[in-house]
């Protein structure tokens, strides 16, 4: 049995991390530290994602602490789920495609060749 009922969520930037302690009788589920969170903190459940440290996100139905750890507190990070956006680095390639290709170079001079010249010498030099 676990000994040490004690949670401790990391927030976001700039938030210091709360230790949370639960009845030993209580509901030890994701869902509990949820509403918990809300009470605190005021930020709606539904808009509440809890992860691991490792950064499993965790249901609301699963438990909170492990049966067979009866070590110090669980650590949890909490990160809040955010509507929207503008795209992501997909739509911005997609979007500069056409521009890409358009833009082809046909004058190479400043290249070299495996010896090292400049292409714009070797050229010349054949004239």
């Amino acid at each position: 049995m676990h000994h040490n009922y004690q949670t401790i969520v990391n927030l976001f930037a700039g938030l210091k991390p709360l230790c949370l302690a639960f009845d030993p009788s209580e509901d030890h589920l994701v869902s509990s530290l949820k509403l918990r969170l809300a009470e605190l903190t005021n930020m709606p459940v539904d808009a509440q994602r809890i992860t691991t440290i490792g950064g499993r996100p965790l249901r609301d139905d699963a438990s909170l602490f492990d049966p067979e750890d009866t070590e110090g507190p669980v650590t949890f990070n909490l990160s809040l789920r955010l509507l929207g956006g503008k795209g992501g680095f997909g739509s911005m390639l997609r979007a500069q495609g056409g521009r890409m290709a358009s833009q082809k170079t046909t004058n190479f001079e400043a290249c070299r060749d495996l010896s090292g010249r400049r292409l714009k010498t070797v050229n010349e030099a054949k004239k």
